[in-house]
């Protein structure tokens, strides 16, 4: 970020927001630049689109993951570029992918759990003619675990409440 903000260095606008201008960035669904004790970081954790209009498009988190899933799984697959296209290398790029996704789904240790699940298809994107040109395509699904974004207490308190046995959340 310090390079984007490099090129309006000069601009005192960027340094004199308030937290007034914070707050309507969000409103408006803006995830804007704050500068603060000299660095800066992004305020807020939604992207540049108004949840109202657009309520399918989803918070930063899910570009953030995005990014890092997708950065990662190239420089892990970059061993396999430019290599003859084996079926047998085409089969180790993909547990590739997949050893990296079953990481972060983390069943052996949950609290380190990044993502819930995930699915990888090394066969319906390949085509003869695709194969034939060099382009090896893995087709990679992969849910993330959802945020606690609104905690919501339904509760009914009184002296003539019906109680009825209710199993525990996990």
């Amino acid at each position: 970020m310090d390079l984007v903000l490099a090129v309006e260095a000069a601009n005192s606008d960027v340094q004199d927001l308030t937290m007034d201008d914070y707050v309507a960035f969000k409103a408006a669904g803006i995830a804007a630049i704050i500068v603060s004790g000299g660095s800066t970081t992004i305020q807020s954790g939604v992207t540049s689109v108004d949840p109202a209009v657009n309520p399918n498009l989803k918070n930063i988190a899910r570009r953030r993951m995005t990014d890092f899933i997708l950065d990662t799984l190239a420089e892990r697959l970059t061993s396999f570029n430019k290599k003859l296209t084996k079926k047998s290398r085409r089969g180790q790029a993909l547990g590739e992918v997949a050893a990296f996704l079953r990481g972060l789904v983390s069943k052996n240790l949950p609290d380190s759990q990044r993502i819930d699940s995930f699915s990888i298809d090394g066969k319906s994107g390949n085509t003869l003619a695709s194969i034939a040109a060099g382009v090896s395509r893995l087709i990679i699904k992969v849910r993330t675990v959802t945020s606690m974004d609104e905690i919501v207490l339904d509760a009914t308190i009184g002296e003539s409440v019906e109680i009825q046995e209710v199993a525990e959340a996990a």
